[in-house]
């Protein structure tokens, strides 16, 4: 065995430290952006939410969205971030070609959410679930006896009847078109990508289904004369849909043919969400709006149980369903009343962050727990992956 002296060793350590460490080029960064809708946008409630404030095109992208975590978290790229927020509510797959064009930039990464809005999804959650203003929407799911159709009695059936026949027939196509759009877009000359990489993120489904606890609860708002139940029924139907969509776009990237150097990657991230869905066994009814380990937004006016000396308390009908009420508000944007459940008259309310479009369309959307699952979710994937410039 050969021995090697003190001086050799401190010899041999000096040489080691003083090896080159590799430095980033001046300028070198991470250039990537988010696409899609709402699920990838977030919904900004209040002028703290929204993404840098600067959301002129009425996007509402929220700095609770997986996309804005992830841009806030340094670890997972090797260098700097050049993030591009394109992603905007309620916009529809062909969309995503001029969010492509006019906001993303020159991403070597795109991932996003989209076809939702295609689906119908929107429409069914208000048919269905909340009916947040006063309409002809017929009779709910669980007195509609017609059959499921776009002639059913009642909105909510004819709503699942369109998303039935837009999944079933032209969700594939117009799925396809979007991808074609992205990669077209990476190709361009002016682009100069050595290599490139999408991923499409699932939906997620909003039930447990399996329980039987929820059937008499109501998420209908106090302008729904109807108060929509969440029979299983309904639950079952709605959790199929989101699954036959993801089904189908997971077809159309597993089968897709990316040109050399580039890649599609498809990401479900729906079962993260198991145990933290609507209904789950164990949540009461108030744990629906409340409880932090429901990772979905519910049509609620607060987003605490207790909030300005007012509590939100769930009320029962007559024929027993439970549902949550709402507190009257005047035309200045205050509450003026929640009768026996209000401890204090409130006029004195900063009410800026629990009202506006925000308010009403965050339902049916992760909150910042949810969206931090998926940011974490994707991350793992991208480095399981070995995507170029990710850690």
């Amino acid at each position: 065995m050969k021995f090697f002296s003190a001086t050799a060793i401190i010899t041999f350590a000096i040489s080691i430290l003083a090896w080159p460490v590799p430095i980033a080029p001046p300028g070198a960064h991470f250039e990537w952006a988010v696409v899609g809708d709402s699920w990838t946008a977030g919904v900004a409630y209040s002028s703290k939410t929204a993404y840098r404030k600067t959301d002129f095109n009425f996007c509402y992208r929220a700095t609770e969205a997986w996309g804005a975590q992830m841009e806030a978290d340094n670890t997972w790229t090797e260098h700097p971030q050049r993030f591009h927020f394109a992603a905007c509510g309620g916009s529809l797959i062909r969309d995503v070609r001029w969010q492509l064009k006019g906001i993303a930039g020159k991403p070597q990464l795109v991932l996003g959410t989209f076809g939702g809005n295609n689906a119908n999804f929107g429409d069914i959650a208000r048919s269905c679930i909340y009916q947040p203003w006063s309409a002809r929407w017929g009779p709910p799911f669980h007195e509609d006896r017609s059959p499921i159709s776009p002639k059913s009695k009642g909105q909510c059936k004819q709503n699942i009847a369109k998303a039935q026949t837009y999944i079933e027939t032209d969700l594939r196509k117009d799925f396809t078109d979007g991808i074609n759009d992205v990669f077209e877009f990476a190709q361009r000359p002016d682009q100069s990508l050595p290599n490139f990489h999408l991923y499409v993120s699932s939906y997620v489904e909003f039930f447990n289904a399996n329980t039987d606890k929820c059937n008499n609860w109501s998420f209908g708002s106090v302008y729904s004369k109807n108060r929509p139940k969440l029979v299983k029924k309904l639950r079952v139907l709605m959790n199929s849909l989101v699954e036959q969509f993801n089904k189908v776009q997971a077809d159309v990237i597993n089968s897709y043919k990316a040109p050399r150097n580039y890649h599609v990657g498809y990401i479900n991230a729906s079962p993260t969400f198991e145990g933290h869905r609507f209904c789950e066994p164990g949540h009461s009814f108030s744990d629906q709006y409340y409880n932090r380990d429901v990772w979905m937004w519910n049509l609620q006016f607060f987003d605490k149980k207790k909030l300005f000396n007012v509590v939100m308390e769930p009320q029962t009908t007559p024929d027993g369903v439970t549902f949550m009420p709402l507190p009257a508000i005047d035309a200045n944007g205050t509450v003026v009343s929640l009768g026996t459940n209000s401890s204090r008259a409130t006029s004195d309310m900063d009410l800026h962050s629990h009202s506006g479009f925000g308010w009403t369309a965050r339902p049916f959307h992760p909150k910042h727990s949810g969206h931090r699952a998926m940011k974490n979710l994707f991350i793992q994937r991208l480095r399981r992956d070995r995507v170029p410039g990710v850690v």
